[in-house]
């Protein structure tokens, strides 16, 4: 492993009759080997670099706060939000979005991430629940520009994009597997969303005969990028975004 260290949590916890809040820390250390770059082209050059013969390490420092609350305001409800930000700390959220890109001279740079989640859930009779969340995720535009005018980096601006909302082509013939991802749809994710709503009712809730129970669940997924440029006369979709509307629907018995 290319780790220096494991990451470092600490956190602390409060629980009362109604209620439990957590407010924590993380410790990261990420570290990359890369080789020096000791000579670069001329500002708007093509771009040339020449490389020390021997690797170095490098090590950046990243990690971020979180925080949590739940309460049972009463029979008939809880709430509850949580929350993390910070540098590096991608990887913490379920989307694992990138924890970290690189600066023109080959070190890393941690990447700001925040991410949340806020959940209701009510109980308005013993054989119904009703629920609704929603979650993000974001990773922030982190770019750097060389000395010849390029640009290195998370989310460069000069990323094509012109294809994000094409099919991909038709390969005449192929030995097996999928088609071949889009060529011009590059920029990284920006933020991903998810709300849903949805609910659980109890037809049968019985000691002696168990647990008969349907749900049903509605999810609206949605994943924006960054905003990049076109390509020749291509129009040049402003920040790309994909969605994937989704409807789950189950019935369970639970032996009693």
């Amino acid at each position: 492993a290319n780790n220096v260290a494991p990451d470092v949590l600490v956190k602390g916890a409060w629980d009362l009759p109604k209620a439990h809040f957590e407010l924590g820390g993380v410790a990261r250390f990420l570290r990359d080997f890369y080789y020096p770059i000791t000579g670069t082209g001329l500002p708007g050059a093509a771009a040339s670099y020449t490389y020390a013969p021997n690797y170095v390490s490098n090590t950046k420092s990243a990690g971020g706060v979180f925080g949590s609350a739940r309460v049972s305001a009463n029979k008939y409800l809880d709430l509850a939000v949580q929350a993390m930000a910070g540098d590096g700390v991608g990887r913490y959220g379920s989307a694992q979005l990138a924890d970290a890109t690189i600066h023109p001279d080959g070190t890393l740079e941690p990447i700001r991430n925040y991410h949340g989640l806020l959940s209701i859930e009510t109980h308005p009779t013993k054989q119904l629940d009703i629920f609704a969340y929603y979650g993000g995720e974001y990773d922030q535009r982190t770019v750097y520009t060389t000395a010849q005018g390029y640009q290195v980096g998370y989310g460069a601006r000069n990323l094509v994009d012109t294809a994000c909302y094409n099919l991909p082509t038709n390969p005449a013939s192929s030995t097996g597997g999928s088609p071949a991802s889009l060529s011009n749809c590059n920029s990284p994710t920006r933020y991903i969303q998810e709300p849903m709503a949805g609910f659980i009712y109890r037809v049968v809730n019985s000691p002696k005969y168990g647990r008969l129970q349907y749900w049903v669940q509605l999810s609206y997924f949605q994943r924006n990028l960054w905003s990049g440029v076109g390509g020749g006369a291509a129009p040049t979709p402003s920040g790309p975004r994909a969605a994937d509307p989704m409807v789950f629907v189950s019935m369970r018995y639970y032996i009693p």
